[in-house]
């Protein structure tokens, strides 16, 4: 690089099949320093049930999930959260993680109408400055309580949290129901299925899992 004192580099570098978790390297001459700091994150892979596709193998749309990480014990505080796009054909949201230390956590999910899902029982290794991974549709063990649903070969989490009370119950039903009735279009809670209309398909979703009770499951 050369003497050139007081000029700062800055390098990102991408982490190979994890785009949006970035390292970055500050390099200082005029001290002949090398400082690091890199970014922390978590590959997840999930599937939304009601936007699963058993078809194509693919999610009907794109979009936000937010996800924490929360202590293992007694009263499980969150120590750190992410938002990030699920990719609707790899089912992988790539999450920056920058102030938790290492430790381990119980990584938990949210979105604006599945249920909260937690990782399963003990928690996960998270290791600071890495790309940590972890994967809730491979079996319904990855899920605290067994709390995801079958869907063939893969599991997903369960869809029709509308009011987000932790409960898939009347309530749901009766707000999915009232904008089913006038065919509501556009980004909504009561879109279950990813195809922005809420109607008879995104009704049956959240039918079948309130009679079922299903409910978030948390240590």
């Amino acid at each position: 690089m050369g003497n050139v004192y007081g000029s700062r580099y800055r390098m990102l570098i991408r982490k190979t099949g994890l785009p949006d978790i970035i390292d970055t390297i500050t390099v200082s001459d005029s001290t002949n320093h090398f400082s690091y700091s890199y970014t922390s994150g978590y590959k997840i892979k999930l599937i939304h049930s009601g936007f699963y596709n058993t078809s194509t193998n693919k999610l009907n749309m794109r979009d936000t999930v937010k996800a924490y990480l929360r202590n293992t014990f007694s009263p499980f505080s969150i120590v750190d959260s992410s938002t990030s796009i699920l990719d609707s054909i790899t089912m992988y949201a790539d999450f920056k993680f920058n102030h938790a230390p290492s430790g381990n956590y119980y990584i938990v999910l949210n979105h604006r109408n599945m249920l909260e899902t937690w990782s399963k029982e003990g928690g996960e290794s998270f290791v600071k400055f890495s790309v940590n991974e972890y994967d809730f549709t491979s079996a319904q063990s990855q899920a605290y309580g067994n709390n995801l649903k079958q869907i063939g070969s893969v599991f997903g989490c369960f869809a029709g949290d509308v009011n987000k009370d932790s409960f898939i119950d009347l309530t749901d039903l009766i707000s999915v129901n009232n904008n089913a009735l006038d065919f509501a279009a556009g980004y909504k809670p009561s879109d279950l299925n990813g195809d922005n209309i809420t109607d008879l398909t995104d009704l049956v979703l959240v039918y079948n899992n309130s009679t079922n009770f299903v409910k978030v499951i948390r240590p």
